[in-house]
């Protein structure tokens, strides 16, 4: 394609406010566009329904030297026709209702993905992401097109020139050479691949490397974020608690309750993968589940000293007696119930200093209130600055009395603990065994879930089982696992 392109410049492509972080994006965009441009020898012409001043504007600094603005939809054709009358191949880049007739009249019309459905239909390119740079890309596609297909003429012209004379016999009386047909089929398909294949490596010509820039920190771009109203604590520990939630295992059609980060190797630091395996003769032969070192199984033996395969079944039963001696022992009930109300009193901090403040705040509030009445009742404030300053006060009030509200439930809430607390631990005390006997697999990794525990198998076959109780670490005993 040679001459000029027409290319319509829209809101679409530059409608951000001049100065604008989009707008200089996009702006970038067209110069780098334009710039590739005078590189392939086309040359850039603004067809614009804006007014001239704008329409200059832009040009100026995109670098374009020919404009037309101020020009009606029912006109574009028209101006198309003026630069095809120049002896020009024109292609124009529209992407409205208005575009249509013009990309009728042009040699090309390329029409932008995101446009009316008109303009798709009526343009024999579409673009299929709004980018500009994807107009360079199709003009240098389609002059790799063009230039292979001249030199796959070329090749196959000079190859049947030379191969055809040779197996019809020329060369047979003079120097005996004379291809068998077999050979003449198999060199017609060679010459087939060969195109093929310099088809497919055109592909390397209209490749587009992209390079990108880190800016310095300075000139970064703040985003403001909304405050979502939750504490950064609770964040960071909901963080905490996500890091190892990772999916159970479903292998041999079980519910491996120990995976998913739980079980680990003591060695090496590694979780513990699901592992199945038949055993027994071959009409007895039944399957067994085991948990061994992902490490060892991964990267061999030499990788990981942790060689045991720990049975499953055993293993899984003995971290559940564990943690459910733990969960009904009277002592650690008492004391994780204390716990847990002195977590609850550390969560609000001070509260009676947080109702005072929020006690100030509301009667502040009220005194300001009362100020803004007399000035607007001895004509120093006007009525919409008044309703404006009395709904800001409004919302402080609302957001005073709900915070009250919340730390008066909060003490009521903790009163109740400290009142029920014996009742609560002789309850825990009777309903816990019976409770923790009736849970299923799925339900022993929410506890151990919650718990946040560990489970580290040790060289001697024994299991060493933390959890978030404290320092307290529980061992059981070596014979409740084994090997393969």
């Amino acid at each position: 394609m040679r001459g000029k392109v027409g290319r319509r410049c829209s809101s679409r492509w530059t409608g951000s406010p001049p100065g604008s972080s989009r707008w200089q994006t996009r702006s970038s965009l067209a110069r780098k566009t334009l710039s590739r441009f005078k590189e392939m020898g086309v040359q850039a012409v603004m067809i614009t329904g804006d007014n001239r001043r704008t329409a200059e504007a832009v040009a100026r600094d995109l670098g374009i030297e020919r404009v037309f603005a101020e020009v009606l939809p029912a006109d574009k054709a028209r101006y198309v026709g003026q630069l095809q009358a120049e002896g020009k191949h024109v292609a124009i880049v529209g992407d409205g209702v208005n575009d249509a007739p013009a990309l009728t009249q042009t040699d090309i019309g390329i029409a932008i993905g995101a446009g009316t459905d008109v303009a798709i239909e009526t343009a024999k390119v579409v673009l299929m992401k709004s980018d500009p740079l994807d107009v360079t890309r199709a003009v240098a596609l389609s002059k790799a097109t063009v230039r292979k297909m001249k030199q796959n003429l070329v090749w196959a012209s000079v190859y049947n020139v030379l191969a055809i004379p040779v197996a019809a016999g020329v060369l047979y009386p003079a120097y005996g050479i004379m291809l068998r047909p077999e050979w003449s089929a198999l060199l017609m398909s060679v010459s087939s691949i060969i195109v093929a294949v310099a088809l497919v490596m055109s592909r390397k010509a209209v490749r587009v490397r992209s390079s990108y820039v880190k800016k310095p920190r300075e000139e970064w771009i703040a985003v403001p974020v909304p405050d979502a109203g939750v504490p950064k604590e609770d964040v960071e520990r909901a963080r905490d608690a996500l890091r190892h939630n990772e999916k159970c295992s479903s292998a041999g059609r079980r519910f491996w309750e120990l995976s998913g980060g739980i079980f680990r190797c003591a060695q090496c630091g590694r979780a513990l993968v699901a592992v199945t395996s038949l055993k027994g003769p071959k009409e007895r032969r039944r399957r067994m589940f085991y948990y061994i070192c992902a490490t060892r199984r991964q990267r061999g033996k030499h990788a990981c000293s942790f060689s045991k395969s720990m049975n499953a079944q055993k293993a899984e039963a003995a971290v559940w007696d564990a943690v459910t001696a733990l969960l009904t022992d009277p002592e650690n009930l008492k004391s994780d119930l204390e716990a847990m109300i002195e977590r609850e009193k550390e969560t609000r901090g001070d509260p009676e200093r947080e109702a005072r403040a929020w006690a100030a705040t509301l009667a502040e509030a009220e005194r300001k209130r009362e100020k803004y009445q007399e000035m607007y009742a001895a004509d120093a404030m006007m009525l919409e600055e008044l309703r404006s300053r009395l709904e800001t006060l409004e919302e402080t009030r609302e957001s005073a009395r709900r915070e009250l509200a919340e730390l008066a439930s909060w003490h009521e809430h903790l009163q109740a603990l400290e009142r029920d607390k014996e009742l609560l631990l002789e309850s825990y005390t009777t309903r816990a065994p019976e409770a923790l006997d009736s849970l299923g697999p799925e339900e022993h990794r929410t506890v151990y879930s919650m718990l946040g525990l560990r489970v580290d198998a040790l060289p001697d076959k024994s299991l060493r089982v933390r959890s978030a109780f404290g320092e307290e670490n529980l061992v059981c005993h070596p014979d409740r696992t084994s090997t393969r």
